[in-house]
């Protein structure tokens, strides 16, 4: 529960919360593997805290990108979280230039997930 706890802090307030961070990647290793009872409450609160459907996926199924520091960052719940802020273009370049000085990699995962979406799934003609 307390893991939950700073979980549930991180998300409301990701610029101020970053021990969470600091628990990554021992954290998924340890009390939030995949398909436990923890990471299915984990993706319940993402999900109803307004994250991606999509992503929420990911986090329950996937320890790739979970696992990664950078996903956890302030920026990163922003641009992997669905934030309102990615729908103002100041406020998106504002939030890509902070991943940017942070660690680059936020961005390329960032892009590649977009790039993903915009793909979709393939159809047979």
């Amino acid at each position: 529960r307390i893991i939950l706890g700073m979980v549930a802090l991180f998300i409301e307030k990701p610029e101020s919360l970053t021990g969470f961070q600091q628990l990554v990647p021992r954290v998924f290793q340890v009390y939030l593997k995949q398909g436990s009872k923890l990471r299915a409450e984990l993706c319940t609160m993402l999900f109803s805290g307004g994250m991606d459907a999509d992503l929420v996926s990911r986090i329950r199924e996937e320890d790739l990108l979970v696992t990664q520091e950078f996903f956890w960052s302030a920026p990163g719940m922003k641009l992997f979280g669905g934030h309102p802020d990615l729908h103002d273009p100041a406020k998106l370049q504002a939030i890509v230039e902070a991943a940017l000085a942070q660690q680059p990699a936020i961005v390329v995962a960032f892009l590649q997930q977009l790039r993903a979406r915009a793909s979709g799934p393939e159809v047979d003609g």
